[in-house]
Order: structure tokens, then sequence, then C-alpha cells
């Protein structure tokens, strides 16, 4: 029984994801829209999502529900910032591995 709970329980985590995800990418869909064409938008959009470029996803998003949809800044900070939780240790956490310089980092040990 309780492994049918908390499947159920981690794909509603999983439906909220992808919905906010799509929210997001929307209203910043909106945001860029609003500064510059449209088919830059369109663009922004599709090659933001394969290639996993999402800083400016985040940031068009803050200004397209500031500007566009007129929230209150603060709310819109808190609506993007929630995705740059996502994003900065993508950004941040892979060079500060070159602090290694020619150890080796493993996650495992060899067994024999």
């Amino acid at each position: 029984m309780n492994n049918y709970i908390s499947i159920i329980f981690l794909t509603l985590i999983k439906m909220i994801g992808m919905i906010f995800v799509t929210s997001q990418v929307a209203i910043g869909f909106m945001g860029v829209a609003n500064y510059t064409e449209a088919y830059i938008a369109v663009l922004l959009s599709i090659l933001a999502i394969p290639f996993g470029v999402f800083l400016p996803i985040v940031i068009a998003s803050f200004f397209g529900a500031k500007d566009v949809l007129h929230w209150h800044w603060m709310l819109s900070l808190i609506f993007s910032s929630s995705g740059l939780i996502l994003v900065f240790p993508g950004y941040f956490g892979l060079p500060s591995m070159s602090g290694f310089k020619g150890k080796s980092f493993k996650l495992f040990k060899r067994v024999n």
C-alpha cells in the first residue's frame, strides 16, 4: 500500500514541476516578446529547452511577470527565483570542481 502512495505522490510532484516549468517558459516567452520581436522569443524558447540554457528564460520570466502580467516585483522575483534554485548549481557548481587539478575525483571505490 505504501508503494502505491509513494508512486502517486511522486507522480503528482512531477506533474506540478512540469506545470511550473511550462508556465515559466510561457511567461518568459511573453517577457522576451514584450521587449523584442516575436521570432526572437520563439527562437529563445525553442533553443532553451534542449540545450538547457534556462538563465535567459528565468530572467525573462521575471520581466514577463512584472511588466506583461503586472505582478508586484516581489511576487515576480519569487516566481522566477524558484527556477534559479535549479539553474545556479549547474553554472557555478561544476567550475568549482576545478580545484582538484589532476587529482582523480571518484564517487565510488573500486572493489577487487
